[in-house]
């Protein structure tokens, strides 16, 4: 099986993992916690990082700060994991969806239309690598007076702007959310950050992260346990001290794709300077037949994300035509740091023969 995902690893994590068990601290007391939230914060180019236990709850997280309540409205992206949704669920919020552009993520000219008065944020997300054009959305929101907050669990690595002015995404926005989950760019098994350069938020993330005390076992509100284990930060860390080499690699595997597919017709995963490649993307014709087709050859894929529009708890009569054409044809292929250049050929010469079938 060629699987669709696949982490790397050296000796390094092992190491950094044999250490946090032998300190005896293996939960969030231990000093690999704070050492990868702080390096973290460097590689991002913010000031505040604070590590917690998945990306999910660093969502959360990140509303919480912004104390998103019932009443409130936020608007997000139609096509995305189900978890951004959720975030603003748990805060008894109301999601209000924007389809999305040509580059699969939110179609910023969509965004003004659905500011009303009990607006106060925007989720972003950064969709399979891809950053959402950020300058653009700042300035809307700096012009209505919200709050933006970057979903970059997809896209650790990529950057916003021009090739003069570029910023990792996640240091753009007031408070931003990752992932570390199994299948991402660099991974704990399960783990999250929030990073922000706002101080006063970043201590209200604390708090909430850990249970909403003040002193110990004293709670001045209703917290969580949301917190990072010393062991995930300690392969956390190792993963980080390597993540340009995990990134560089993945943009020779998007390479090699991009060269074997063009010239067919098919919508190509974007390879801007600015981009990463978590899964390599695409949108083909039948696309479930090909998922079928390669996984009968031992290699796997996975589609599109639904969009939220069609689950149940969150139906409108609103018409998302993009975000339902890219999550009916859009389909992302192995993408990992040891796939061979052979594998990718192999894959390309599998689709190439579904587009002769099928245009």
């Amino acid at each position: 099986m060629i699987p669709v995902s696949k982490p790397y690893f050296d000796n390094k994590e092992e190491e950094y993992l044999q250490d946090a068990i032998k300190s005896g601290y293996l939960t969030w007391h231990g000093k690999y916690v704070n050492l990868f939230a702080e390096k973290f914060a460097q590689y991002i180019g913010v000031d505040c990082a604070i590590a917690c236990n998945t990306g999910t709850s660093a969502i959360h997280l990140c509303l919480l700060a912004l104390g998103i309540t019932t009443g409130d409205e936020v608007i997000t992206t139609n096509l995305t994991f189900a978890s951004t949704v959720f975030a603003i669920s748990y805060c008894r919020a109301t999601p209000v969806l924007v389809d999305i552009g040509d580059d699969w993520n939110i179609d910023v000219s969509k965004i003004e239309e659905k500011i009303t008065k009990k607006t106060r944020a925007i989720i972003v997300v950064h969709l399979y690598g891809h950053p959402c054009n950020m300058p653009a959305i700042m300035q809307i929101a700096r012009k209505h007076n919200l709050y933006v907050v970057e979903d970059c669990a997809e896209a650790i690595g990529a950057k916003s702007g021009d090739k003069l002015t570029t910023k990792r995404v996640g240091s753009i926005g007031d408070i931003s959310a990752f992932s570390f989950f199994g299948n991402k760019v660099i991974t704990t098994g399960e783990g999250g950050m929030v990073v922000t350069d706002n101080e006063e938020l970043a201590s209200k993330v604390d708090f909430y992260t850990n249970q909403a005390q003040v002193a110990r076992y004293y709670h001045t509100d209703v917290g969580y346990n949301y917190r990072m284990t010393n062991l995930q930060a300690a392969v956390g860390l190792a993963q980080l001290e390597k993540i340009e080499l995990i990134l560089d690699r993945r943009r020779l595997l998007r390479d090699r794709y991009n060269s074997n597919l063009s010239g067919l017709g098919l919508k190509l995963m974007p390879s801007e300077f600015n981009d990463i490649n978590w899964l390599y993307s695409l949108e083909v014709y039948r696309r479930d037949e090909l998922i079928d087709r390669l996984n009968k050859l031992s290699i796997e894929s996975r589609p599109f994300f639904r969009p939220i529009d069609s689950l149940p708890m969150y139906k409108t009569d609103l018409k998302f035509l993009k975000s339902l054409e890219a999550s009916e044809n859009g389909i992302n292929l192995p993408t990992y740091c040891d796939l061979s250049f052979d594998e990718i050929d192999l894959i390309c010469t599998i689709i190439k023969k579904h587009v002769r079938l099928y245009g």
